[in-house]
């Protein structure tokens, strides 16, 4: 790249020198002659310096340590510094008002990418100060390294600017969701699902609030959501019932065709008048559930994750009768058949 460079510095010193030569050519004043002379030695300086490069500095200038003058030469004023080409190079050195001396020189530099690598590790040491990697790093007083006992979070530093605000945005949203007011209670019937919603209601006093639902047709359902200290009666004759995330709920029905279910719930109580082919609690503590004379040989119960269940109803002589649902079990492997086999826990076999 160097060569081809120095071809077209020639070739451009060629080509704006003969515009010179056009314009001032057959002219016999002053200032044509020296605009004349002027080409000529532009030309013969732009060939010479182009063979001094091609013979010193073929691949392109290359920075060496140079010659390893005294201090006392170099404040004097260095007119010319003639160096040989052999390894053990000496210079010359003419000073104002002294004599010649003679100094060794260093040996040349070998080629560009030696010279590029030591100023490179030149570099490095005067940014970083060493090799280390803790170099250049700031010095942390002992009162702020966390690793000492004698450290105290109060006196530390406060926090960088750059987690403030993501605190400040997650206590904005934890007082947000706070401060978030309740729906509004719901109890209306909607159509497209023929489903009865009785959501959000609240007593606002100790005693129980009552919500009176009545169901004309068979295919509605009915949906108890997020209800707290209410007792909910439903007349009529329907197809099932939903009790969601209700505390200190009681439900009160006549007749439901296939199931009544109670999930995520807390000292619930439901009461069948009628019939219900099938009981279902799941993830409840507390559900106390009363059979009808009706229901009681026809209601089968299915239980998960759930405690505190009971089963209540009334004996001939007109005495409640109650009986928990085993919570309890005990499990064993059959290694011939490779089932496990279950029974209740003896907790249970006096009642069950």
């Amino acid at each position: 790249m160097f060569v081809i460079h120095r071809v077209r510095q020639v070739g451009s010193a060629e080509f704006w020198s003969n515009r010179i030569r056009k314009e001032y050519r057959n002219k016999d004043d002053e200032v044509s002659k020296a605009q004349i002379t002027f080409c000529v030695k532009l030309s013969s300086l732009v060939k010479e310096l182009s063979a001094y490069t091609k013979e010193w500095h073929t691949t392109g200038l290359a920075w060496g340590k140079g010659a390893a003058l005294t201090k006392s030469a170099a404040q004097a004023g260095v007119d010319t510094v003639s160096a040989a080409t052999t390894p053990t190079a000496t210079a010359t050195v003419k000073t104002k008002g002294a004599e010649s001396k003679t100094v060794k020189a260093a040996p040349p530099v070998k080629s560009a990418a030696d010279a590029s690598e030591e100023l490179k590790a030149a570099l490095l040491a005067k940014t970083t100060g060493g090799n280390s990697a803790a170099t250049g790093l700031k010095k942390v007083p002992r009162d702020q390294q966390t690793w000492r006992k004698e450290y105290k979070k109060d006196s530390a530093t406060p926090a960088p600017a750059s987690s403030a605000p993501s605190k400040a945005v997650t206590s904005v949203k934890a007082k947000s969701s706070s401060n978030k007011p309740p729906p509004p209670p719901k109890i209306e019937f909607h159509a497209p699902t023929n489903k009865w919603l009785v959501e959000h209601q609240v007593s606002p006093t100790q005693t129980p609030i009552v919500l009176t639902v009545d169901v004309t047709d068979l295919k509605h359902q009915v949906y108890i959501y997020k209800c707290t200290n209410v007792t909910v009666v439903v007349k009529g004759r329907f197809k099932n019932i939903i009790v969601d995330s209700c505390v200190r709920c009681n439900v009160i029905f006549d007749t439901v065709l296939i199931s009544t279910e109670v999930f995520n719930g807390k000292s619930c109580k439901v009461q069948i008048n009628g019939t219900c082919p099938s009981f279902v609690i799941d993830k409840t503590d507390g559900c106390q559930v009363y059979l009808s004379k009706e229901t009681m040989a026809v209601t089968k119960f299915v239980t998960s994750k759930s405690s505190e269940m009971n089963v209540c109803w009334q004996d001939p002589s007109g005495d409640m009768k109650e009986v928990p649902i085993p919570e309890q079990f005990h499990h064993q492997l059959n290694p011939e058949t490779g089932k496990i086999s279950s029974e209740v826990s003896d907790l249970y076999t006096s009642n069950c």
